[in-house]
């Protein structure tokens, strides 16, 4: 299975572009090397007042053991980096529901 998970940054008044390279440059895979997942994209782009930034990642056998159903998949990852975000940015950090695909 692939998830994809999108984080928005509120960046306020701050240049989106400058912000953008500040949020893309925060490690998050030590993230997903604990929940035995691989990150296939990793894009940040920036919005009026916020940048976004979107991760996919693919499962695999020891993954899909832990998370069997899309839905306990979409319940472990949700807010799986809001803290980390959170923790590196001036910002508000908002999760987007995500998205899982076969």
């Amino acid at each position: 299975m692939h998830i994809t998970l999108a984080y928005d940054v509120s960046v306020g008044l701050q240049d989106p572009t400058a912000e953008a390279t500040k949020v893309a440059a925060i490690p998050v895979d030590q993230e997903f090397d604990f929940l035995q997942m691989t990150k296939t994209s990793d894009t940040t782009t920036p919005g009026v007042g916020k940048v976004t930034r979107t991760i996919i990642l693919r499962t695999n056998a020891a993954s899909d053991a832990m998370f069997p159903t899309a839905d306990e998949l979409r319940a472990a990852t949700r807010h799986l980096l809001s803290g980390v975000l959170g923790l590196k940015t001036p910002g508000q950090v908002t999760a987007a529901e995500p998205v899982v695909n076969p």
